[in-house]
């Protein structure tokens, strides 16, 4: 898996053509586009995770993603590392569910198809950041294409 930063609004990425498709790929495109696009719900997006250490493993696929006042960082979590603040697991046919309206988060919780794991302050800072995240995306042109993308990935291209 590739190593994703984006810094004080420049974008860098060790990924390769081919890994563009993953996961984390679409999870770092969707954070640029947040910052290019709608800058003010990416701030408070990153901002939210300062300090915070975030595993997301979706459908096996796990990266890890850090937020400070600068930026924002994924990267692939690393063994010896201190644990996560946090941790979303999840299928991506819930996450579609979930994105579509099709499920909530209550009844994914409740029978287990999505688990979050952390202090309760943890968990109420992750969900800020989602807030914040999905009102950004709305508003970000390039979403529907990433959406679309995290579709075929998750149909195809796991």
């Amino acid at each position: 898996m590739e190593s994703m930063s984006v810094l004080r609004g420049e974008a860098s990425s060790s990924s390769s053509a081919s890994s563009r498709t993953s996961f984390a790929a679409l999870l770092g495109e969707s954070l640029w586009a947040l910052a290019r696009e709608c800058p003010a719900a990416y701030h408070q997006t990153v901002r939210r995770l300062q300090g915070a250490a975030v595993l997301v493993d979706v459908g096996g696929e796990r990266v890890v993603v850090h937020g400070s006042a600068d930026g924002h960082e994924l990267r692939p979590p690393v063994a010896g590392e201190p644990p996560p603040t946090a941790t979303l697991t999840a299928t991506p046919s819930v996450l579609l569910g979930l994105l579509d309206g099709e499920l909530t988060v209550l009844d994914c919780l409740l029978d287990e198809r999505l688990h979050l794991v952390g202090s309760v302050h943890e968990l109420l800072v992750l969900h800020e950041a989602l807030d914040w995240y999905l009102r950004g995306a709305v508003r970000t042109s390039a979403f529907p294409d990433l959406l679309r993308r995290f579709r075929r990935w998750a149909r195809h291209g796991r």
